[in-house]
């Protein structure tokens, strides 16, 4: 009798691939019951219309879900209206995707590259709003950061090509496409040199190119005849109301004079450049090109 027992224990006996196969099914019936009382109707019966409608309805969702899910193209940057999107250019050398990324359509950015492709030029900013795609709240959007520089022809005897003199170069407005023409600037440094300036908010000297990381002096040097700061629209700071974070992430502020110029403030406005300096801790530098990024 003892080892009949044993014997009947030992069919019952479940081990654990077998114990997770029960809760597997148990799972499914459990499903398969919601489902059939969802779909039921008050009578009991199914319902094939209410079957169907909420397969549809599961079916957008997921296609939804899919396209949430699929990654950013070239051209979805469209949608971001934040400051992110803003950044110096030039409207005679942006190229498509620029505009794209400054909240144009791809057929609003393609008819302004024909218009400049076949010649056209924008020789001052208000010649933007010409432009029949351009609408009034975007050209207030960007008029700020459009930089044009002009590029200078020489004239020469009839019967003879013109020769065109070496452009000179606005630091501040040149997009990678105007910067890569540089002697020794190839597409690394040329996409450095603005990411540097719009973290900068513009150069205000020729010199400060000398900061960008991996540029020899010697290149700067080679093309110093060709390169200019015509237009040295600097974004400003109010070192008074600046948040405390948003001073630290200045390439001349570092984390600890933002924190010293935040303790600072909160004791007295500061007045000026020498009430600053006067308030500063001895042996806590201030970069001297950091001032013309100040107001007070």
């Amino acid at each position: 009798m003892l080892v009949m027992m044993e014997n009947w224990k030992d069919l019952l006996a479940f081990n654990r691939s077998e114990r997770r196969g029960v809760w597997i099914l148990l799972v499914i019936i459990f499903v398969l019951t919601g489902i059939n009382v969802l779909v039921g109707n008050q009578s009991g019966k199914n319902n094939p219309v209410k079957m169907t409608r909420l397969m549809t309805e599961s079916r957008k969702e997921f296609d939804r879900f899919r396209s949430a899910r699929q990654p950013e193209g070239r051209y979805q940057v469209k949608n971001r209206q934040g400051k992110d999107s803003l950044f110096f250019f030039d409207p005679n050398t942006l190229d498509t995707s620029g505009w794209v990324l400054l909240g144009l359509s791809e057929k609003q950015a393609a008819v302004i590259r024909g218009y400049t492709r076949k010649g056209g030029r924008f020789r001052t900013r208000e010649d933007l709003k010409k432009s029949f795609v351009i609408s009034e709240r975007f050209y207030q959007k960007v008029e700020p950061w459009i930089r044009i520089s002009m590029e200078v022809s020489t004239v020469s005897p009839a019967g003879h090509p013109a020769v065109k003199t070496p452009q000179v170069i606005c630091i501040n407005t040149a997009d990678t496409t105007q910067l890569k023409r540089l002697r020794g600037i190839g597409t690394v440094l040329a996409s450095r040199i603005v990411s540097y300036r719009n973290s900068l908010g513009g150069f205000h000297t020729v010199e400060q190119l000398q900061e960008v990381y991996g540029l020899a002096p010697e290149v700067l040097q080679q093309n110093r005849d060709r390169l200019s700061i015509s237009q040295p629209d600097l974004r400003i700071i109010n070192i008074n109301e600046t948040p405390e974070r948003e001073l630290a992430s200045h390439p001349y502020i570092s984390k600890k004079l933002a924190w010293i110029i935040s303790t600072i403030r909160s004791e007295g406005r500061i007045l000026s450049r020498e009430d600053l300096i006067n308030r500063i801790p001895s042996g806590i530098p201030v970069p001297e090109n950091l001032w013309p990024y100040l107001t007070f």
